[in-house]
């Protein structure tokens, strides 16, 4: 297992694995410790599903507005966090093929499951960049 220096710490939450799981239904993509902190998210916060599916839409015509109305090619998304439904690349591209995306996060994990979604066949040109991932802490 990795270490703070650039590893991951299955033992200790991660703030985007536990969120994605406290808004979620059934996520699988973390680790019990995520699972049992989002659990208890959902008991102390039960809109919290109702927050993220906004928060989520609100993504999606934000994107879309940007890439149909204003002419936007170019995207970075930080804080990606783990692939869902519509992500900034699927949104953008659907109106504006030509479109570039960079995403950038700091979980290990995150940067796992977005290189073997952008390496899964693509339905457009490959616009999007190769994800990488930063592990400096904040002092």
């Amino acid at each position: 297992m990795m270490t703070r220096s650039g590893y991951l710490h299955v033992g200790q939450a991660f703030y985007l694995r536990k969120h994605g799981h406290a808004a979620s239904t059934g996520h699988m993509d973390n680790y019990p410790v995520d699972r049992q902190v989002g659990d208890e998210i959902k008991r102390l916060h039960p809109g919290i599903i109702t927050y993220a599916l906004a928060d989520r839409a609100f993504l999606g015509r934000a994107v879309r507005y940007l890439a149909e109305e204003a002419g936007i090619r170019q995207f970075l998304d930080i804080g990606t966090g783990l692939p869902t439904v519509d992500n900034t690349h699927e949104v953008a591209q659907r109106v504006a093929p030509e479109s570039r995306i960079v995403y950038a996060d700091n979980d290990p994990l995150v940067l796992v499951h977005a290189q073997a979604l952008l390496r899964a066949p693509p339905r457009a040109p490959p616009t999007t960049s190769t994800p990488t991932c930063t592990t400096r802490t904040r002092s």
